[in-house]
């Protein structure tokens, strides 16, 4: 069974491998982006690939190739490691904030051959719909806060 366990912040340089860069989305309404995999709730987002500049530009890249958003500055959220309890050492999976600054039309994503859906929805709706326990619920919240002090959102009045 994987455990994780929530860190804000960056990932502390040469400690845990990352394995995925995940982007909490949101508009200028306060609505948090949710992107649908064959009837699952989940995060734009994937692994760093060798040609990625850096974890902005995963970011980008995949966010484009599942849900076809662009953004334009991401912010660091933190992390969650992923300890499978298998005598490895446990996997960082960071998460990023941004704001949503163009909305293509969805197409296939080219390195899964799946058809995302997307979905704005209510922050607070959306650590529900992802399942993520608390961990899920301290990721989403972070990002929050790092929304309303960045972009200026005010999450009190978007339900």
């Amino acid at each position: 069974m994987v455990t994780y366990k929530w860190f804000n912040g960056e990932v502390p340089e040469n400690k845990y491998r990352v394995t995925q860069v995940y982007g909490i989305f949101f508009n200028t309404e306060g609505k948090m982006l949710i992107a649908i995999d064959q009837g699952r709730y989940t995060l734009p987002g994937g692994k760093p690939e060798v040609f990625d500049k850096d974890r902005e530009d995963t970011l980008r890249r995949e966010a484009y190739e599942e849900v076809n958003i662009t953004f334009d500055k991401a912010y660091f959220v933190g992390y969650q490691l992923a300890d499978k309890h298998d005598g490895e050492a446990p996997i960082a999976q960071i998460r990023m904030t941004a704001i949503v600054d163009r909305l293509d039309q969805v197409t296939v994503d080219p390195a899964t051959g799946r058809l995302f859906k997307r979905e704005f929805v209510n922050p607070y709706d959306a650590i529900k719909l992802l399942s993520w326990d608390d961990v899920g619920e301290k990721q989403v919240k972070a990002a929050m806060k790092i929304a309303s002090e960045k972009f200026g959102i005010n999450f009190k009045n978007n339900s």
